[in-house]
């Protein structure tokens, strides 16, 4: 398949939508390799917590890129996936950017927000209240001040949080307020969601749990603390770490661990989905009994339909 008009195809969706397989297929049927955009895959040795992809004949980029023990961020995300979308095309070959992480997506087609610097003195302060009182206090006041950072931002995740709350202290106005109203992309891009019914992805998700656990994601946890990780490293941030850890520490039995994370990974769905429907210029598929291949001929379909608008507004 030649190289396509369109720089890329996002394919996203909630956790669980059966991204991967779907996404794999389309990669060999349109002649492409897959950018990852999942904020925990970046993580090296965390595979099976995080559903990283293995065993594909379909090359992948932005995997395994730093240690659980690092900091990551959008800013090094978008610099991984531009480097990846040059070297890829500069072969000849189309680019597939596919992950469940909104945020990374976003940035990765509008570009980053000017945000205010940093304050030594803030970040201290918000620090010791964490330390004091604990994330959840801080995310209640995040709630409170800003609530639709609160809706994208996961209640543990104590590094944007505080961030959040330094924006707003330094600003005097909510992180919210500085995303973008109206920004060009900076890729020619289809943009594809796949969703199915609640019912549905619910039951995809409780069995997806189950098939981690099966493989082994309490020894993996087990095996990343004896390398040295400790329990609030940044790779541990990730759904379900915080669940399987404490069983490990014997202080949840593993059923009611798989109960947590069913739960809280439906309630990472639902805000997903909010996110995604904020989103301009996407196309839905409300994914039912179709198989795999016939999702990836619908797509093909409308890339071909993309293309073709591109030919009809360019200048004769």
């Amino acid at each position: 398949m030649k190289k396509s008009a369109l720089e890329l195809v996002v394919l996203s969706g909630p956790t669980g939508v059966g991204k991967t397989r779907l996404c794999e297929i389309l990669a060999e049927k349109w002649g492409a390799e897959i950018i990852s955009a999942d904020s925990q895959a970046v993580y090296k040795g965390m595979d099976i917590g995080t559903a990283k992809p293995s065993g594909s004949a379909v090359p992948y980029h932005c995997l395994d890129l730093v240690s659980p023990l690092e900091q990551f961020d959008v800013g090094s995300f978008i610099r991984c996936a531009d480097e990846a979308v040059e070297e890829i095309r500069s072969r000849g070959r189309n680019v597939i950017v596919s992950g469940g992480t909104p945020m990374y997506i976003h940035r990765f087609l509008y570009g980053l927000s000017p945000l205010p610097g940093r304050s030594r003195e803030i970040r201290k302060r918000l620090y010791a209240l964490l330390e004091k009182e604990g994330s959840e206090a801080l995310y209640r006041r995040l709630d409170k001040e800003d609530p639709p950072s609160a809706e994208r931002i996961h209640p543990h995740d104590h590094t944007r949080i505080v961030r959040a709350l330094e924006v707003l202290e330094l600003s005097g106005k909510p992180l919210s307020s500085w995303r973008e109203t109206k920004k060009q992309p900076r890729y020619r891009a289809l943009y594809v969601i796949l969703n199915r019914t609640r019912q549905d992805l619910y039951e995809r998700i409780d069995r997806r749990v189950d098939e981690m656990i099966e493989k082994g994601w309490a020894d993996e946890a087990a095996r990343l603390r004896k390398e040295g990780v400790p329990d609030d490293a940044p790779g541990f941030r990730a759904v379900g770490y915080r669940e399987i850890l404490a069983y490990l520490d014997g202080e949840m039995p593993l059923d009611i661990a798989a109960r947590e994370i069913k739960k809280k990974s439906r309630h990472y769905a639902r805000r997903q989905l909010i996110w995604f429907r904020k989103e301009e210029n996407t196309f839905w598929i409300e994914w039912k009994d179709e198989n795999e291949e016939a999702v990836a001929d619908s797509i093909l379909k409308q890339i071909e339909k993309e293309e073709s608008n591109d030919c009809e507004r360019e200048p004769s």
